[in-house]
């Protein structure tokens, strides 16, 4: 189900797939901070503090005062966070599909294995830092 370009741009250049998991996931626990920053700035500000009659008067408000880029001050220790999670997790979950692949293993048992795996290595790597 690949698209011919990926495989054309795969097959000229040879990366480990463990690489490739692990910035797939990394860009993609990134993104998605990057993308709910916003949604969580106006949350907590709404949260703290009176100032604001509700979401719109929050975001016109912080727009007007600390510009149109103020919803993501603060967004590096999240995106930090989120892209060694998410990559920790993909690596991990691929690597086990990786060794478990030409085993007898039924699918959903291999993908349950893989998933457990990949969630006890993030914990393991990221909760002392949390």
């Amino acid at each position: 189900m690949t698209s011919e370009w990926v495989r054309e741009a795969s097959s000229a250049v040879r990366l480990d797939p463990l690489a490739v998991e692990l910035l797939a996931g990394g860009a993609g626990g990134a993104l998605g901070v990057a993308v709910g920053q916003p949604f969580d700035f106006v949350k907590v500000r709404l949260q703290s503090q009176t100032l604001y009659s509700g979401p719109w008067d929050c975001l016109r408000k912080v727009a007007k005062q600390e510009g149109l880029f103020g919803v993501y001050r603060g967004i590096m220790p999240p995106v930090l966070n989120s892209f060694l999670l998410n990559a920790i997790m993909f690596g991990g979950y691929g690597q086990v599909q990786g060794w478990m692949r030409d085993s007898d293993v039924n699918p959903v048992t291999r993908s349950f294995v893989a998933g457990s795996y990949a969630g006890l290595i993030s914990c393991a790597a990221l909760v002392p830092f949390d």
